[in-house]
């Protein structure tokens, strides 16, 4: 998963600024080189979806990336992480119908919607399944 960011130079530095059009994700951060504010970008989108999640609000989906912003993907695991916590949103399950589902302890599936949590594929698989649905991964 892949959100677009504006990427600038500044005064010597390179600020990027990520401006989600519904606006649930604005914020701005800097480097000294491109590939610093690009990396801060990055840790920067990481931590506004985490707050998304904690609070229980919907992880947006990417909007369109206009030409001249740049691509920054995130982790794989926050993105599995993020349609998951998205789809249970949708659905109104709750944690523990995930867990029941799965037949574990609630504390796993809080574990597995943590994005700090260092989850398994296998773990995550599981909690897709439990909500009727399934894990695509894809190298592009």
């Amino acid at each position: 998963m892949r959100y677009p960011v504006q990427i600038e130079e500044v005064d010597g530095s390179y600020v990027a600024t990520i401006n989600h059009p519904n606006g649930l994700f604005q914020g701005a951060t800097e480097g000294a080189t491109f590939a610093e504010a690009s990396d801060a970008a990055r840790v920067l989108l990481g931590a506004m979806i985490a707050e998304a999640m904690t609070a229980g609000d919907p992880v947006p989906s990417p909007s369109e990336c206009e030409p001249g912003n740049a691509w920054i993907a995130i982790s794989p695991m926050i993105a599995a992480k993020a349609g998951i916590h998205n789809e249970m949103l949708l659905s109104k399950k709750r944690k523990a119908d995930i867990a029941r589902s799965m037949g574990v302890d609630q504390k796993q599936v809080d574990r597995i919607l943590n994005p700090k949590h260092r989850s398994t594929l296998e773990q995550l698989e599981g909690a897709a399944k439990a909500l009727g649905k399934h894990l695509e991964l894809k190298i592009a």
